[in-house]
């Protein structure tokens, strides 16, 4: 496993690909965030 981390990999998932999963999720926890606020 150490020999082969030194190779090139695939990786499932580009950069560009967890920057949208990162904003979209932000995006929903903070909508869901305030919706509970708004409750209290």
């Amino acid at each position: 496993m150490i020999i082969n981390s030194t190779w090139d990999k695939e990786y499932l998932f580009n950069i560009k690909d967890i920057e949208k999963f990162i904003e979209t999720s932000s995006d929903l926890i903070y909508n869901e965030i305030t919706k509970r606020l708004h409750k209290i």
